[in-house]
């Protein structure tokens, strides 16, 4: 397990740990010309691609990154919270609170791991079924 000293610490570590499993990932940070609201990651694996947005402890979105990130979700583009909790577990949920997923701590394939738990709540939320419910 890791420890970071702020968010923005943990956001670059597991960016470069995407990036070691070839993963394209292009950090989107608000400012003057950009939108804020928007996750900071947007990332493009060969076996997933879309929006991540780094959170630690117990921060919690606000109202317009919630509501960017449900917009998206509806808009059939993966967008999830990759966080650090307090307790050192990292996990990703999905902004509307379904679910979330345990990611397992690796030394050599981290990022290999957050690319599996992006796959396995894609199948989930975006799942025929939960489809034609309506539910997404």
């Amino acid at each position: 397990m890791k420890t970071f000293p702020n968010e923005g610490a943990f956001n670059r570590w597991w960016t470069g740990e995407l990036r070691k499993c070839n993963t394209l990932v292009f950090s989107i940070v608000g400012g003057l010309m950009q939108d804020s609201g928007i996750p900071d990651r947007y990332a493009s694996h060969t076996r997933w691609t879309g929006f991540i947005e780094g959170k630690t402890g117990t921060r919690g979105l606000d109202a317009h990154q919630l509501h960017i990130l449900l917009e998206l979700t509806k808009r059939r583009v993966p967008a999830y919270v990759l966080r650090l909790t307090e307790y050192g577990i990292m996990r990703l949920e999905h902004p509307a609170k379904i679910d979330h997923i345990a990611i397992p701590w690796s030394e050599s394939k981290q990022g290999v791991c957050i690319i599996d738990a992006l796959v396995k709540m894609n199948d989930f939320v975006f799942s025929e079924r939960r489809l034609s419910d309506g539910n997404s």
